[in-house]
C-alpha cells in the first residue's frame, strides 16, 4: 500500500489519500504517515475547569459551574495557545470526601479539534476519600459537565480540570494493532519508545458506515511517559489507513 506523510499543522485535514499506481489510472488508497508536534504544553490544572464545589443536597441532576481558569467565554479551552484546530486533551473529575464518598456519576459535553461535539459518561463509585475519573476522550472545549447523585452528596467536594493525555489528530486504526506503538516518538529532542498511544474508537464498515465506539477517543490519544509540564516538546510520527475520517460523524 502507497504511503504518503504530512506534517500536522493548524488545520490537519487530509482530503485525498489516492495514488495512481499504473498507467491505466487506477487509483489505489494510501496510507498517511502523519507527524504531530506538540511544543511545550502547560502542565494540567486540577481546578483548571471546575473549581472546588460542594456536591449538591437534592437527589437528581445539575450543572456543574464552569468557573476554572480555563474557562473563557463560558467554555473551558484546553491548550488553548495551540490554535483551534488541535491540541485537544482529556478532563479529569476528582472527587474527595473527609470519610467515604457518595457515588455520583455525569456526563462531560464538549467540542474536539475538528468542532465536532463530544460527550462522555463519567462514574465515581462510593467510597474512599479521593477518587478520579479520567476521560479517554480528548476534547478541545468542554462546555457543560453534568452531575447526577443518588442520595444526599453535599459532603462530597468536586473539582474538574484536563489531564496529560493528548489528543491525536489523526485516526489511529484499531485495525492496524497499533495500540501502544508509534513510528517515531521523540520527547524533549530524545528518541524514545516510553509513550502509550490508545487506537482510535472511528471504524468503518465494509459498506462505508461510519460508527464511532462510546467513551473512546474517535482519533486515539498519546500519554506520554515524561508528563506535560510547559517545558517539554513531544513529536510522534503515526500512521492512520483512513485519515480523510480523522473528523469522524
Amino acid at each position: 500500500m502507497p504511503l504518503g506523510s504530512i506534517k500536522g499543522s493548524s488545520y490537519p485535514y487530509v482530503s485525498n489519500r489516492a495514488f495512481t499506481t499504473t498507467r491505466r489510472g487506477i487509483q489505489r488508497g494510501g496510507s498517511l504517515l502523519y507527524h504531530q508536534n506538540w511544543t511545550n504544553p502547560t502542565a494540567k490544572v486540577a481546578n483548571g475547569i471546575t473549581t472546588a464545589q460542594a456536591g449538591p443536597v437534592a437527589v437528581g441532576t445539575i450543572n456543574l459551574p464552569l468557573n476554572g481558569t480555563l474557562v473563557t467565554g463560558g467554555a473551558a479551552v484546553l491548550l488553548p495557545t495551540f490554535g483551534v484546530f488541535t491540541g485537544g486533551r482529556n478532563v479529569v473529575v476528582t472527587v474527595t470526601h473527609g470519610a467515604a464518598i457518595i457515588a455520583v456519576s455525569g456526563v462531560v459535553t464538549g467540542t474536539d479539534v475538528y468542532g465536532v461535539v463530544r460527550t462522555e459518561a463519567w462514574t465515581i463509585t462510593a467510597g474512599g476519600t479521593s477518587k478520579t475519573y479520567a476521560t479517554k476522550t480528548a476534547f478541545k472545549r468542554v462546555t457543560a459537565i453534568t452531575l447526577t447523585n443518588a442520595a444526599d452528596a453535599s459532603t462530597d467536594t468536586i473539582t474538574v480540570g484536563d489531564g496529560d493525555v493528548l489528543g491525536l489528530d489523526v485516526i489511529l486504526p484499531v485495525a492496524l494493532g497499533l495500540t501502544g506503538t508509534s513510528v517515531k516518538e521523540v520527547v524533549a529532542a530524545a528518541l524514545v519508545t516510553t509513550g502509550v498511544m490508545v487506537a482510535g474508537g472511528i471504524t468503518i464498515s465494509a459498506a462505508g458506515v461510519i460508527s464511532i465506539t462510546a467513551n473512546v477517543d474517535p482519533r486515539g490519544t498519546y500519554a506520554p511517559a515524561t508528563i506535560p509540564n510547559g517545558a517539554t516538546t513531544y513529536d510522534l510520527w503515526y500512521i492512520s489507513d483512513i485519515p480523510e475520517y480523522s473528523g469522524g460523524a
